[in-house]
């Protein structure tokens, strides 16, 4: 049994046997209301007699086939589990180098309904497909550092192809979690938590990053935020319950800035780009990721090399770094409680390095307007300047050195001054900026010119 519903009649089960997305349906059972559905039947259980149940009518399709008409196969990722109970058969990425989640995951989607599912050996670079899934055996996933399960799953409907095509996963999903906010938006009776997923998917009014669905009480709610966004109310929760986190949002709409931390660099490497030629050209590759949401790059000079990863410290806790001399880490770091206006940019990751810049600091002038360049001011920002408008001060041909320097943003094509600025506004710790024409990027400093004048240092660029 894979699978247990409500049904009123046998023809009500049948429709369901035919409909199931989650595996491929080969029998099932009707007893009263309920409808079980199973991915067995004599044929892949030969000589195995069938108790006996009076009152339940059983019945087995005459052949079966993989199907996810309307929608497309793709996967549900939990990080740091494994399948407890499945059993394991290898399979063989046409690679021998690490960064090997895409190759699984296409083996797998092309073994059809042999292969419901997969993991992956991040420490040996090893994949296996197994012969089950978790359905009616959510208890059976367990913790594995080092280890990610996937679970094939069907998503239907014009939204979830359009966004989810190129996804090598669609969702990650954590059991016994939830982010405990006021939903967005709330339905009831979802039967499926697959269905939970494509009304997040097909949601217009706000982007919807995050979802929580109950498998007892079959509530789904959705919401524009995610455990990033909110840290502080990620919390445990129900067995039933499953938090899930939407990866087929655009590139654009990642969110958050990234920290730096040395000499370490992803243990979960789902890809790794080389003849990369620095840590901004990393940064790219991980910012603008088709396949997966990069959480998270690691560049490694010595060899031209940048390691992308779909997890962070936030999903794989300290599991997710390895040290590594003379590689840096970088995963993005939210601001808790920003709204989602604050998180709709952007952002490039923390850096310390000295640059070439014209230098804008803080200051304010009561008569003159803000500028497009300056914006509306963050709320934060306005109590400093309470009888006027804070603005930008220009000193071209300078930089500030000692201002603790963080990477704001970047843009290959340049003319990025605007988003600077505003960027810069949004920050309460941000008193000025340094731009960088050459590099095309700016970064933010905690520190103006005020009694800081021997900090000045002439730039051209």
């Amino acid at each position: 049994m894979d699978d247990v519903l409500f049904s009123r009649t046998v023809s009500d089960c049948q429709r369901f046997c035919d409909d199931a997305r989650a595996f491929q349906c080969r029998s099932f059972s009707q007893k009263n209301d309920r409808c079980y559905l199973s991915g067995d039947d004599s044929g892949t259980l030969p000589g195995i007699p069938k108790p006996v149940d009076p009152g339940s009518v059983y019945k087995e399709k005459i052949c079966s086939k993989s199907t996810c008409e309307g929608g497309i196969f793709t996967y549900e990722k939990t990080t740091g589990h494994f399948l407890r109970t499945a059993k394991e058969e290898p399979l063989f990425p046409d690679t021998s180098t690490p960064g090997i989640t895409e190759k699984c995951s296409e083996l797998c989607t092309g073994l059809d309904s042999d292969c419901p599912s997969f993991s992956l050996d991040y420490s040996g670079q090893r994949c296996f497909k197994l012969d089950r899934n978790t359905q009616i055996r959510g208890d059976s996933l367990a913790p594995r550092d080092g280890t990610n399960y996937f679970e094939k799953i069907c998503l239907k409907g014009f939204d979830v192809r359009n966004r989810c095509q190129n996804k090598v996963w669609a969702f990650e999903r954590v059991p016994g979690k939830m982010l405990d906010v006021d939903p967005d938006q709330i339905y009831e009776n979802i039967s499926l938590r697959r269905g939970c997923e494509e009304l997040c998917l097909r949601e217009r009014e706000f982007i919807c990053r995050s979802a929580n669905y109950d498998s007892i009480t079959l509530k789904c709610t959705l919401s524009r935020y995610d455990r990033r966004m909110l840290g502080t109310e990620y919390k445990n929760t129900s067995k039933y319950s499953n938090y899930l986190e939407n990866n087929c949002i655009e590139p654009n709409q990642i969110t958050c800035p990234y920290m730096k931390i040395e000499n370490a660099y992803p243990r979960y490497l789902d890809e790794v780009v080389r003849n990369i030629k620095d840590e901004v050209a990393c940064e790219v590759q991980c910012s603008f990721n088709e396949k997966i949401i990069c959480r998270s790059f690691a560049f490694y000079s010595s060899a031209s090399q940048c390691f992308i990863s779909g997890d962070d410290i936030i999903s794989a806790s300290e599991g997710a770094l390895q040290t590594r001399p003379g590689t840096d880490y970088f995963q993005r770091k939210c601001k808790e409680g920003l709204s989602h206006r604050d998180n709709q940019i952007d952002s490039f990751p923390s850096g310390s390095e000295e640059i070439q810049t014209t230098r804008f600091d803080m200051d304010f002038d009561r008569n003159r307007r803000p500028t497009s360049a300056t914006g509306a001011m963050n709320k934060r920002k306005e109590r400093y300047c309470s009888f006027g408008r804070l603005t930008y001060e220009k000193t071209t041909g300078y930089e500030l050195i000692r201002g603790n320097p963080t990477r704001l943003y970047s843009e290959r094509d340049g003319g990025i001054i605007e988003q600077c600025a505003s960027r810069c506004d949004e920050d309460a710790d941000c008193k000025g900026f340094n731009m960088d024409y050459n590099r095309n990027e700016c970064q933010s400093l905690t520190a103006n010119s005020l009694n800081n004048l021997f900090n000045l240092r002439t730039s051209s660029g």
